[in-house]
């Protein structure tokens, strides 16, 4: 299920029996043990779980997901993390968006 995280927690991995801490604002995949500890926890933002589809679109953002115009400048940074651009000299939330959409 593609989901965001609200805030911190942590899960034993089934596969590797590791212990693994999931940040706040992480966005990605969670399925098993990791999704059950997630809810128990309540660290999943359940308005993007219910609308986010695991396929990406044209911006390689999941389907249902805000339009980057729509996020906070926390949300577009976390973006950016996770499809690997650099904001250097991204200041604003204008310039963060156009370096996401290069």
């Amino acid at each position: 299920m593609q989901v965001r995280t609200t805030k911190r927690f942590e899960f034993v991995d089934e596969t590797t029996n590791r212990l693994t801490r999931v940040p706040a604002g992480w966005t990605g995949e969670l399925s098993g043990n990791a999704l059950d500890e997630a809810r128990k926890a309540g660290a999943l933002d359940e308005a993007y779980s219910r609308t986010a589809a695991p396929k990406g679109d044209a911006e390689g953002a999941p389907e249902g997901a805000a339009k980057l115009e729509d996020m906070t400048k926390a949300e577009l940074e976390a973006e950016a993390k996770r499809r690997n651009v650099d904001l250097t000299g991204a200041n604003t939330k204008a310039e963060i968006i156009e370096k996401l959409k290069a």
